[in-house]
């Protein structure tokens, strides 16, 4: 009767050793599974945590360049503000001497016809000449 046994004992031990191995397998191809989810987690957790800083990188260099962009628009208005100033200042200037040669020519043109300046009638009076000197 052992004779009769012996080759199912062959049998059964093969089938048991093959439930081994496929349970082996089995829990090889979960752990890999579970590693895998793993590395996927950190993986999207690295790049969250990169894209996150580098969002805030930009965000500070954007700042950085808009507080550089509003110094720049109030050192131009401060300069087109002085420019302005000036501009009215030479504006100012001009009228006064334009007004102040006006006044020159119909004292000169008045003294030329009376006969009082008769030897400077041919050329610049002393006015004219301490006007435009600036005198």
């Amino acid at each position: 009767m052992m004779k009769l046994l012996a080759p199912y004992k062959m049998a059964v031990f093969g089938i048991v050793a093959l439930l081994l191995m496929a349970l082996a397998g089995l829990g090889f191809w979960r752990g890999m599974a579970t590693i895998e989810a793993m590395i996927e987690t950190v993986r999207a957790e690295t790049i969250a945590s990169r894209d996150a800083h580098w969002a805030g990188e930009i965000a500070r260099a954007n700042e950085a360049a808009l507080q550089a962009q509003i110094a720049q628009a109030a050192r131009a208005a401060a300069a087109d503000a002085e420019a302005q100033d000036e501009i009215a200042d030479i504006t100012t200037q001009l009228n006064a001497l334009e007004a102040a040669n006006a006044a020159t020519s119909e004292i000169e043109t008045s003294a030329v016809s009376s006969g009082a300046l008769c030897r400077d009638a041919g050329g610049v009076g002393r006015d004219r000449v301490r006007l435009l000197n600036g005198n």
